[in-house]
């Protein structure tokens, strides 16, 4: 069995009508850079609904959507991604939906094209009615007005998508904050094309279905813009690329996408979150509600405010085997769970799940991790009699309790009064160094375990103090130490 709601959103119903074809069809696009929209003679008009979102702590982007059914009395609605509006740095964000929520300052800036600068007009936002990064990364907010208020600024809100294929044509419409000279930071169009659905990790976030892109100048400010159809239509809101990606370790802005092979880093992929569907979750008056055939996460569940770090972790903790040390909240008394490999274990299926048990005998606070190094994910569900959690908590984590086997990288450059030796950091193998430096007589290359971490600046051995030597112990990711390197570092020759 497969939970119906997480269809949602993710996959065409049946009877959806078949995707016309698609094209390109703005001139000037499809390069490597996205370029400026200008307004003055109203040629850019349909792309007034892309949005700049401000809020109290950033800026992202946005979209007003127009719901099948809305009248010029419906409350207009923008939608942008979740972690644009969340705290997406706890466990607890990861696990657990913001729902209904009253906001700090925040607004969406319509009419921010290059030519107009001074027609831009900024909308309240009401409240946060929906915010996730669990499952997806995607959030509905209500404005401070009402579609017709929207018209009367000569914003035409976009319609959402009822199918989505891959090899389609996209328009991409957002108001970045960097990556161009200040004068340019206005709304900006990029095309590119959609790639198969994937399941993404980024951190401690795993999202079943993403929409794979590739797309120029995806850059900061751009996350929550719309990916448009040639139509004009939703399909989703950009959330996370490689574009600029330093490493390769799932981490935080290096999002690798999950096969049975294990996860991987795709260069120059850029991923949104699907709104196929989304439409089911406004009523026949354009109101949006969740529940009934909205197959958003209505909240109800078991949430862990306590999981394992977003990084690769040892397998042993001081000499016993690492626990979980998951911690739950929530609204449901029992929780039913299973573990296995990232790449092969759906949460979304009930298959492999345990028995329900009580949610204050959960043993995954203290049970141990698996031992074996690999990616693995604890699938939980909470049940209340026949009601059962929507959208499952997932917590990804990767065991690593292999040394890095890769020698440390280095340079030494000699100088008038001393040598220099400068570290250079490769994540995940090289993710830190245990170091030590002096002269050769007195320096020493045992227990690198208790030996200083390198602060990023070169290491300094003076004209004094050489022949010299550099002791230098890798650490990987889960802060295994790899083998000691010891690095001569010869007197000057007279």
């Amino acid at each position: 069995m497969t939970f119906a709601a997480l269809a949602c959103g993710c996959a065409p119903a049946a009877d959806d009508a078949a995707p016309e074809a698609v094209g390109v069809v703005t001139a000037g696009l499809g390069g490597d850079v996205s370029v400026l929209l200008s307004n003055a003679a109203g040629q850019s008009r349909r792309f007034a609904a892309a949005a700049e979102l401000r809020t109290v702590a950033s800026a992202c982007s946005a979209a007003a959507i127009a719901p099948a059914g809305a009248t010029a009395e419906s409350p207009a609605y923008a939608i942008t991604a979740g972690h644009c509006v969340v705290d997406w740095s706890t466990a607890a964000a990861a696990s657990r939906p913001t729902l209904d929520a009253a906001v700090d300052p925040m607004s969406v800036v319509f009419h921010r094209f290059v030519d107009t600068q001074d027609r831009a007009q900024a909308v309240a936002v009401r409240r946060v009615l929906f915010a996730t990064m669990k499952g997806t990364d995607l959030a509905v907010l209500e404005l401070d007005a009402t579609l017709g208020d929207l018209a009367a600024l000569d914003v035409a809100p976009f319609p959402l998508a009822s199918r989505v294929a891959a090899g389609a044509a996209v328009r991409l419409a957002g108001v970045p904050t960097g990556g161009f000279d200040e004068a340019e930071l206005h709304l900006r169009l990029s095309e590119g094309r959609l790639l198969a659905p994937a399941a993404v990790l980024e951190g401690r976030w795993l999202w079943p279905v993403t929409l794979p892109f590739r797309a120029p100048s995806i850059v900061p400010g751009i996350s929550g813009a719309p990916v448009l159809d040639t139509s004009g239509r939703v399909l989703g809101v950009v959330s996370t690329t490689t574009q600029g990606a330093e490493g390769s370790g799932c981490g935080v802005g290096e999002p690798c996408e999950v096969t049975a092979a294990g996860a991987t880093l795709r260069p120059d992929r850029s991923y949104a979150s699907p709104v196929v569907g989304l439409g089911r979750c406004f009523d026949g008056r354009g109101r949006f509600a969740l529940g009934g055939a909205c197959g958003l996460d209505d909240g109800f569940g078991v949430f862990a405010e306590e999981a394992p770090a977003p990084r690769p972790l040892p397998p042993r903790l001081g000499g016993a085997p690492r626990p979980w040390g998951v911690v739950l909240s929530g609204d449901a008394p029992e929780v039913r769970a299973k573990v296995g490999p990232l790449g092969t274990t759906d949460c979304r299926r009930l298959e492999g799940y345990g028995p329900p048990v009580a949610r204050d005998a959960f043993g995954y606070t203290t049970a141990a991790v698996p031992q074996a190094d690999g990616a693995y994910v604890l699938c939980l569900l909470g049940t209340d009699g026949g009601r059962v959690q929507r959208w499952p908590t997932a917590i990804p984590l990767t065991v690593d309790g292999t040394p890095p086997t890769e020698a440390p990288r280095y340079e030494v450059r000699p100088e008038a009064d001393g040598v220099e030796v400068e570290l250079f950091f490769a994540p995940p193998e090289l993710a830190a160094y245990r170091v030590r430096s002096g002269p050769a007589a007195s320096t020493s290359c045992d227990a690198m375990d208790s030996a200083p971490l390198y602060r990023f600046f070169p290491l300094w051995i003076p004209r004094e103090a050489l022949p010299g030597r550099v002791c230098v112990a890798a650490e990987d990711a889960a802060g295994n130490l790899g083998a000691t390197l010891a690095i001569a570092v010869p007197a000057p020759a007279p």
